[in-house]
């Protein structure tokens, strides 16, 4: 299946990522939407990634506070039926007060801890992540790790290829522990080129 073309929803993406200071979608529902398990809604200066049961949605930051924001969520709506998730990024005021307006109320609550971690020599059983030879071994580790967790633990191979396309994506970055020559557990480290910190992506025993 051909991935579809977004060059406009990249640009909206950054934009909102300057304005809020995080970006509008998370990295599965970018990697669903290339590989087609999701679809991108648009109106007018407004986008929303739709998959079963869920969406995520924003709206161009220079076009805020004129119903345009309203007017997207009602069409996500019109277009999926049903009980849905929507995903809010940032928990800002203006997407809290939409929610409450159309009867939604918060179900989950994602936080991000920061810590200073400092330099040190890696475990003599620690080594970096070989693509084109660990994905198996690491999904299969993944899906036991976070067999409690809808999202995480069904990522799936292909999601995983798509992620080691992204630009930020660097195999020294991704940390595999083995035991006995086993996978045993994993930090992954999401660093954006250039940037002076970063975040662990996920991390599993």
């Amino acid at each position: 299946m051909p991935r579809p073309s977004t060059p406009d929803l990249a640009a909206l993406i950054a934009r909102a990522r300057t304005a809020d200071g995080q970006p509008p979608f998370s990295d599965q529902a970018l990697v669903d939407l290339r590989t087609g398990s999701r679809r991108l809604l648009t109106v007018g200066p407004g986008a929303a990634i739709v998959g079963e049961g869920e969406a995520e949605l924003v709206v161009d930051p220079d076009a805020r506070g004129t119903g345009n924001g309203t007017a997207l969520l009602e069409a996500v709506l019109a277009d999926t039926g049903g009980d849905i998730l929507i995903w809010s990024h940032g928990d800002h005021p203006a997407a809290r007060a939409l929610a409450a307006s159309h009867g939604f109320s918060a179900v989950r609550t994602l936080l991000q801890l920061e810590s200073t971690v400092p330099a040190v020599e890696p475990e003599p059983v620690t080594e970096t992540f070989r693509p084109g030879i660990d994905e198996d071994e690491w999904v299969a580790l993944n899906a036991r790790t976070f067999a409690f967790h809808p999202e995480q633990g069904s990522v799936a191979r292909a999601d995983l290829e798509e992620l080691e396309r992204e630009e930020w994506f660097d195999a020294d970055d991704f940390l595999v522990a083995r035991r006995d020559g086993r996978m045993v557990g994993y930090n992954w480290l999401m660093i954006e080129p250039g940037a002076s910190d970063g975040e662990i992506y996920v991390i599993g025993v």
